[in-house]
């Protein structure tokens, strides 16, 4: 494994070379199994005791990734969600795999894993944009925010100005949402 990872390492880790000794400039993730995450820590505790970052393979940050948790997740969107019989029924996950073209995605995550999970990922990311638009009170993608101004001077802002808008804009559109989720909850 720890050839495995010095290789890895060489390939994917950003390092700087000083002096003929290399030097890590930033860690990676690297993810798997249990068994993976558990080899890969292992590898590099038994090479803790070399004289730099580099040779004690510490370019990584291991953790653990269950994919099969996520696709047990995928299972249970695709019974919750998908059925054939909505098809025409517009709004739903089936009448949008129709339209978008993303047929596959029918399939469902045992049989076509990638095209299910792509297709969620969309779906719900125009869920997550649908819902800003209203908080934005935004009708159409060329509309200028009602709720939400934004200010006229922002295509002059630096970038930290832009992202400390958008930070204080999601926390306000997050706090919307929970607020929405407590009344739905007490009706």
């Amino acid at each position: 494994m720890a050839e495995i990872l010095n290789n890895i390492q060489n390939k994917f880790v950003p390092t700087a070379e000083v002096n003929k000794q290399k030097y890590v400039l930033q860690k990676t993730f690297l993810d798997g199994d249990q068994l993976t995450e558990e080899r890969a820590r292992n590898a590099q505790l038994a090479n803790s005791l070399a004289e730099t970052e580099y040779e004690r393979l510490a370019g990584f940050e291991t953790a653990f990734a269950d994919w099969y948790l996520g696709k047990k997740l995928l299972m249970i969107m695709f019974n919750l969600f998908v059925n054939a019989e909505s098809a025409s029924s517009i709004g739903t996950s089936y009448a949008s795999m129709n339209r978008c073209g993303k047929t596959n995605a029918k399939k469902g995550p045992d049989k076509d894993y990638n095209s299910f999970k792509e297709f969620m990922d969309r779906e719900t990311e125009a869920h997550v944009i649908a819902k800003w638009m209203g908080f934005a009170g935004i009708e159409n993608f060329k509309d200028i925010p009602k709720n939400r101004p934004i200010s006229a001077d922002a295509d002059t802002w630096t970038v930290e100005e832009k992202s400390s808008w958008l930070a204080s804009e999601a926390k306000e559109f997050k706090w919307c949402l929970a607020k929405a989720r407590r009344f739905h909850q007490l009706g």
